[in-house]
């Protein structure tokens, strides 16, 4: 989606899908439910959300919002919708009515996706704040597949980075400031998180966490710099979620100090243990990250699964990492 980059280009995340899809194409990038994208279905549907972003009319700095669970399609508008130009407002799914509507009428939002459980709420408030346009994405949702489907098979129109620009700007609370990020910014976080976290390849990380920039610590572009594989849930409260862990062979997981417990079934492997006691039941490393300023119940942890051949082991009971 972006041109070669040379020396001195401008630094974006969107390259990290790129290279992912050039050097993995045919590695599973994605898991939601039954859906399973390889790098290059994941970047092909990302090019395809640009291209028809700009043939519908939206600009540079452009505000695109979405409304949606951590899913693929969340995961693919935090690349497509800044390779078109515009800047993405991920709004959290959980705001009631009132508060999504304040908030894109505040970011002049032009156009709003939407996950189809969450239809109505979207709808009504795109309406309140005069959004002009509402595509509905995931099961159930054709409006957005069928925007997808009218792009053309070309690159979208080169609209040179300014690695200072906005890139994205996150809403966790109605009444919150908006918590923003520049594509510099988001890059060299991005790779800041793949050291700390120690992604690279083999790492599966489970959305657990609203997959937001805020409370996902760029998250979503640090696991595809890594081409590590991303694992959607649109809930903590899955019954199944243990299953998917062993399943997946989840490595990482993000999520606040009550999905912790939630996470932690029979399912998951005996062996692993609690790197920090006091912040989460047995069962799971855990590093807390520094994140943007949100409340403390929702502050994004990065729980490492003892993965890898037990790599930083420590016993049982042992002080982890500070925080």
């Amino acid at each position: 989606m972006l041109p070669p980059s040379p020396r001195g280009a401008a630094l974006s995340p969107v390259a990290f899908l790129d290279r992912a899809a050039a050097v993995f194409p045919d590695r599973t990038g994605v898991v939601d439910g039954e859906r399973r994208w390889t790098w290059a279905q994941l970047a092909e549907r990302a090019r395809r959300l640009a291209v028809a972003l700009q043939a519908a009319g939206i600009g540079h700095g452009d505000r695109v919002a979405i409304v949606a669970p951590s899913s693929a399609e969340l995961l693919e508008a935090h690349f497509g919708v800044p390779a078109a130009g515009a800047v993405l407002v991920a709004v959290d799914g959980r705001l009631a009515e009132e508060e999504v509507a304040e908030l894109l009428e505040r970011s002049l939002v032009r156009l709003l996706v939407v996950d189809a459980a969450r239809e109505p709420l979207g709808a009504a408030a795109a309406s309140r704040a005069g959004v002009p346009r509402v595509l509905v994405c995931g099961p159930g949702g054709r409006s957005y597949e069928a925007f997808l489907a009218g792009a053309g098979a070309a690159a979208p129109a080169p609209r040179p980075v300014d690695e200072e620009a906005l890139l994205s700007v996150t809403y966790a609370s109605g009444a919150g400031d908006p918590a923003g990020t520049t594509h510099r910014a988001a890059y060299l976080d991005a790779l800041a998180e793949v050291h700390h976290a120690r992604l690279d390849t083999r790492s599966v990380y489970l959305w657990t966490a609203p997959l937001l920039p805020a409370g996902g610590v760029s998250f979503p572009w640090a696991v595809t710099a890594a081409a590590a594989k991303h694992v959607c849930v649109h809930a903590v409260d899955d019954p199944a979620l243990g299953r998917r862990l062993a399943h997946e062979g989840v490595t990482h997981l993000g999520t606040g100090p009550a999905g912790a417990a939630i996470a932690v079934e029979d399912t998951a492997p005996a062996a692993l243990w609690s790197r920090r006691a006091d912040d989460a039941s047995p069962g799971f490393r855990i590093r807390r990250v520094p994140a943007v300023p949100v409340a403390e119940a929702e502050e994004a942890l990065v729980l490492a699964l003892a993965a890898h051949g037990g790599r930083d082991a420590r016993q049982p009971g042992q002080p982890g990492l500070a925080a």
